[in-house]
């Protein structure tokens, strides 16, 4: 039988993703994702997504993924038990703190997250190179930790997602999300620690790269829009587009892009 599953609150995770919507709507033009079509993930199996780290942002914009992909899964993330320690209403949200760079902490991750993903239903999201890195930046290695988890199961999905934040044609940036090809553990029992850690870190910088030229190429074509903000600047400025609009008999749009039209 598995163990006990961290302590979570579900009804402030609701709240907190209710609120992340509207907060991330306020800050960001869109959220999308590509590609459009969803890859087939058997419910049954347990699921490790693994995503680079370019940015504050990521793990506020993996929440809102989770819930719009695969709400049927509940959340859950490691993260340094130090700044766990100073922010504690995370572990309600489905953070677990874990001892950074010691024997210790990477036996704790191990088996908690093994806890978890003895659960029917759940996921856990990771930054697996554990710093900031520019999205363009390939070379980033990965910390051994998702690539002893991955080598201590027998059954699972690994699912890599690149993250950018490019600033197209309007004031705020776009969150570009990109997911890479599922990685069945069970397709793979040769693969040594050392072999997982170099065929998941050609799988994200695959999915990375992809992404960079989604983001090169300024279009929403690629992408299923998960969430919308405003477009335009707002206040004054639109105030005065939208008055020389009606006096020219033209309709206002607020949007600066031909993606607004």
């Amino acid at each position: 039988m598995p163990g006990d599953l961290p302590s979570t609150s579900p009804w402030l995770v609701k709240w907190f993703t209710w609120w992340l919507n509207r907060y991330l709507r306020k800050h960001f033009q869109t959220l999308c994702i590509a590609p459009r079509q969803r890859p087939d993930l058997p419910p049954e199996l347990p699921l490790v997504v693994y995503v680079n780290h370019p940015s504050w942002w990521d793990p506020l914009a993996a929440l809102i993924v989770r819930s719009k992909l695969f709400p049927e899964r509940s959340f859950y993330a490691p993260m340094d038990a130090r700044a766990l320690a100073q922010y504690p209403i995370f572990e309600k949200l489905g953070f677990y703190g874990v001892e950074q760079n010691s024997r210790r902490g990477a036996m704790q991750f191990l088996k908690i997250s093994k806890t978890i993903l003895a659960h029917p239903k759940t996921s856990i999201w990771m930054t697996p190179t554990g710093r900031f890195a520019d999205p363009r930046e390939l070379d980033v290695p990965f910390q051994p930790g998702l690539a002893h988890l991955a080598h201590s199961l027998e059954h699972g999905i690994l699912l890599p997602i690149a993250l950018e934040y490019p600033f197209w044609e309007e004031r705020k940036p776009e969150i570009l999300a990109r997911l890479g090809e599922p990685i069945e553990v069970a397709d793979h029992p040769e693969l040594t620690k050392e072999a997982w850690q170099d065929f998941l870190q050609t799988r994200l910088r695959a999915t990375q790269e992809q992404l960079t030229q989604d983001a090169i190429g300024r279009s929403y074509e690629p992408f299923e829009i998960l969430l919308a903000g405003n477009p335009g600047i707002g206040g004054l400025y639109d105030f005065f587009r939208w008055v020389k609009a009606k006096l020219r008999g033209e309709s206002f749009r607020a949007g600066h892009g031909s993606s607004w039209n």
